[in-house]
């Protein structure tokens, strides 16, 4: 049997966050988000204005008597008409609905589009928000990692651009000839027996897995793309500013959107520039440059001929192509080289989270 239709219009201002996530907990529990207290049943006096309070909701229905859809109080009020919907705050009216998405953006049209907006706005901001204070409890430890980074990027950083003022093609070079086949180095070789014209068949054979060709990368900046995220870091320093959902048109509201999207992004940035630098120095390992030079000497690789080595302290590279002849050896600082300060694994807690729950999706 069918309740019959009910009006508050008791909410003078969108109602609270707290009224919202009380009111999931109720659909979830229960599978009647008509039933919360205040939920209007009856029909919109006028298409007027409309805002969001939730994404799209898929009510358990399971949990209904008779498992029965929800009534949708725009074209359905008072018999069964779906499953998936939206609360809604109807300020002209002063009450909340709770409405089938469907019925929403057809009825409602520009307002649905403009009121949709709106919401996930709000949601990108409270999402904004909790994380801001998250990483700004973590901003000590979120430093002290971004400072372990530092020594080692400025060293590759300088090295890199030594080599490139000497030799401005070795890089391009490089960087192509390693990224080639995922940096698997394949040698020609002869398999030993002979097809029907007496030659020698030969096959590609897997000389081993190349690393290193981040290091030879454009542009190679790590230096400069920490300075910017410890900037993002200090920034967790000043709060961001007050912020109420039912200020429309905030002034604060592209403030917190863009410093916290930066701030949101750190821990993922910081995490990505330090497996940069390990990858990086994995260039300079002993069987890495032992495998180059063993590939330089095979008739099937892009050289002609191909020194890459570490003698006295210096990076030594003599590589002779139908590019031209390049030579460098600059010494390799040993901040460049050692990876004791790259832990990545310090801040893998702090990255970004699952959407929360006024996204769509119920409370479990």
């Amino acid at each position: 049997m069918t309740n019959a239709l009910v009006s508050f219009p008791v909410f003078d201002e969108k109602p609270s966050d707290d009224y919202v996530d009380r009111w999931l907990e109720f659909t979830n529990a229960t599978g009647h988000p008509e039933r919360f207290e205040n939920v209007t049943t009856t029909k919109p006096e006028m298409i007027g204005t409309l805002r969001f309070l939730s994404g799209e909701i898929e009510v358990p229905i399971f949990k209904r008597e008779n498992q029965d859809m929800v009534p949708c109080p725009i074209c359905h009020p008072t018999g069964p008409w779906f499953k998936i919907g939206r609360m809604a705050f109807f300020p002209d009216e002063r009450v909340v609905r709770f409405i089938g998405h469907d019925c929403a953006k057809r009825h409602y049209k520009g307002e649905f589009d403009i009121a949709d907006e709106r919401y996930r706005k709000e949601a990108r901001i409270r999402h904004l928000q909790r994380r801001w204070t998250a990483l700004a409890e973590n901003v000590d430890r979120i430093a002290k990692f971004a400072r372990s980074l530092a020594e080692p990027a400025k060293a590759l950083e300088d090295l890199r651009a030594e080599i490139d003022k000497k030799e401005s093609g070795l890089s391009k070079l490089l960087s192509r000839e390693l990224s080639r086949n995922s940096g698997r180095i394949e040698i020609q070789v002869d398999s030993g027996v002979k097809d029907t014209s007496g030659n020698a068949v030969i096959v590609n054979d897997v000389l081993g897995l190349a690393s290193g060709s981040e290091f030879w990368g454009r542009p190679y900046v790590p230096y400069q793309q920490l300075l910017s995220l410890q900037r993002d870091a200090d920034d967790l320093k000043t709060p961001l500013p007050v912020w109420r959902s039912e200020d429309l048109d905030s002034a604060h509201e592209e403030e917190i959107v863009r410093r916290g999207t930066s701030a949101d992004m750190l821990p993922e940035r910081l995490d990505d520039l330090a497996f940069l630098l390990i990858r990086s120095q994995n260039f300079f390992a002993a069987d890495n440059l032992a495998l180059l030079e063993r590939w330089g000497r095979n008739t099937g690789s892009p050289f002609t001929s191909l020194i890459c080595r570490v003698e006295n302290d210096r990076l030594v590279i003599a590589s002779n192509t139908f590019a031209g002849y390049h030579r460098v050896n600059p010494v390799i600082p040993f901040a460049a080289v050692n990876r004791s300060p790259l832990t990545p694994s310090e801040i893998l807690t702090l990255r970004r989270p699952q959407a929360n729950n006024r996204s769509g999706q119920l409370p479990r």
